[in-house]
Formats: structure tokens, sequence, C-alpha cells
């Protein structure tokens, strides 16, 4: 007779080294190195936002200096192509005769006087139906747009216009529109305000009944 072999028993359940237990060991070992890898991998990608930012701010700067040097040399470039233009214009003027040079002298007083005149002659004039002044509006309805900074620039800019209008043989007429007027300020805390004198009051005489 063929003996049967033996069941399994709950005896070797616990033991280390079964293939159960070798299967729960592999699974943790490897959810370790997915989480370790994640881990390296987040690391990895903030070091390369940090290196971002990093060279962002540098491109940033380097585009600075390059506009600032570009902006010399063309500063640079420009300042020697008029002095350069002075002194051959220099040089030509030099080169004329004296009576030349006194008769252009001559023409350009006499421009300037006649200009002036006619400037005058406007002036005096003033608008008529026929050529009436044209108008300029400023619509002011933007402050809320803009910082004190902006506010101060604006203020700087009218007052120019103001002052360069009157000096141009055909002016305008300047109107400003929809400027806001601020609140009146507060009561200051230092100085209270003063109570407002009552009128006397006139006492009536007793009626005689």
């Amino acid at each position: 007779s063929h003996a049967l072999p033996a069941e399994p028993t709950g005896d070797n359940e616990g033991r280390p080294g079964t293939s159960e237990d070798v299967s729960t060991d592999r699974v943790n070992t490897a959810v370790e190195s997915a989480e370790s890898v994640e881990a390296a991998e987040a690391e990895a990608a903030r070091r390369e936002r940090r290196a971002g930012c990093a060279s962002k701010a540098e491109k940033k700067a380097a585009r600075k200096r390059q506009m600032q040097e570009s902006w010399a040399k063309k500063k640079e470039a420009k300042k020697v192509a008029h002095k350069e233009a002075k002194t051959t214009r220099t040089t030509e003027w030099d080169a004329l005769p004296a009576d030349e040079q006194e008769a252009i002298r001559s023409a350009a007083r006499e421009k300037r006087l006649r200009d002036k005149a006619a400037a005058a002659e406007t002036a005096q004039a003033g608008p008529t139906p026929s050529r009436p002044m044209p108008a300029c509006v400023i619509d002011l309805d933007f402050d809320h747009l803009m910082d004190e900074r902006g506010i101060t620039s604006l203020a700087q800019q009218v007052m120019f216009a103001y002052g360069a209008n009157k000096r141009v043989p055909h002016p305008l007429r300047y109107l400003l529109t929809s400027a806001s007027v601020p609140p009146p300020p507060g009561p200051d805390a230092t100085h209270p305000p003063q109570p407002q004198s009552q009128p006397p009051s006139q006492s009536q005489p007793p009626s005689h009944s």
C-alpha cells in the first residue's frame, strides 16, 4: 500500500523563512524603494525650480546690463557724431568769405525779426470766426489707475503744456475735464473744532396782561 503525504499543519504558519514572509518582505522593500525614488525625484524637481528662478534672475540682470551698455554706446556715438558735425560746420563756415558770412548773418536776423513780428501780430489779433482757436481737452478721469508719482507727473505735464502754449504763435485753448476733487481732510486731533458761537438771544419784554 502507498502512504499518503502528510497534510500541512498550522505549526509552520508563523515560522520565519516561509514563502509568504519572503513575499511580504519583497513587497515592503519595493514600496520603500518606490517612495525613496519619488522623494528623490521631488527633491530634484525642487532644486531645478530653485535653479530656474536663479537663472531667470541672472538672465534678467544680464538683459538689464546689456540694455544699459547699449544705451551708453548709443549715447557716446551720438555725442561723437554731434561733435563731428559741429566741427564740419565750423570748418565750412571758416572757409566762406567774410562778405558771404555777413550776408548769411543778415538774412538770419531778418528772418528772426519777421517771425517775431508775425507771432506778435497773431497773438494780438486773437481768434476770429474764420480762424477759431482750436481746443485741446485733457481727460483727468484716470487718477484711480495711477499712483502718487504718476499723478505728480501728470500735474507737471499739464503745467508744462500751459507754459509752452503761451509761447507758440498759434496757441490752443486747453480744457481740463473729469478732474476729481479730493474729500476735505478730517478734523485734526491736535486742533479740535471750536464750538460755533451762538448769537446772543434777545430777551423779549414781559407781556402785560
